[in-house]
C-alpha cells in the first residue's frame, strides 16, 4: 500500500516538473522572440540615429558655408560704403 502511495507521489511530481519544465521553455522562446525584436528596433533606431548625424553634419557645414558667405557679403558691403564716402568726399572738395 505504501508503495503506491510513493508511485503515485513520484507520478504526480513528475508530472509537476513537467509541466514546470514546459512553461520556464515557453517564456524562455517568448522571452527570446521579444529579444530578437527589442535588437531589431535598435538596429533601426541605431540605424536613424546615424542618418540623422550625417545630416546634422551637412547641415553644420551648409551654414558655416553660409556664415562665410556672410561675412564675405558684410566685407564686401562695409568696402562699397567707404568707397562711397571716398568719393563724395572727393565730390565735396572738388
Amino acid at each position: 500500500m505504501v508503495e503506491i502511495f510513493y508511485i503515485i507521489l513520484l507520478v504526480i511530481f513528475g508530472v509537476l516538473i513537467s509541466i514546470a519544465l514546459a512553461q520556464f521553455f515557453m517564456r524562455d522562446k517568448a522571452q527570446s522572440e521579444d529579444l530578437a525584436q527589442l535588437r531589431q528596433h535598435a538596429t533601426r533606431q541605431e540605424e536613424r540615429l546615424n542618418a540623422l548625424r550625417e545630416e546634422f553634419d551637412s547641415i553644420a557645414l551648409d551654414l558655416q558655408i553660409l556664415e562665410q558667405e556672410k561675412a564675405t557679403l558684410q566685407a564686401q558691403d562695409t568696402c562699397m560704403r567707404k568707397l562711397d564716402q571716398f568719393n563724395a568726399a572727393e565730390d565735396i572738395t572738388e
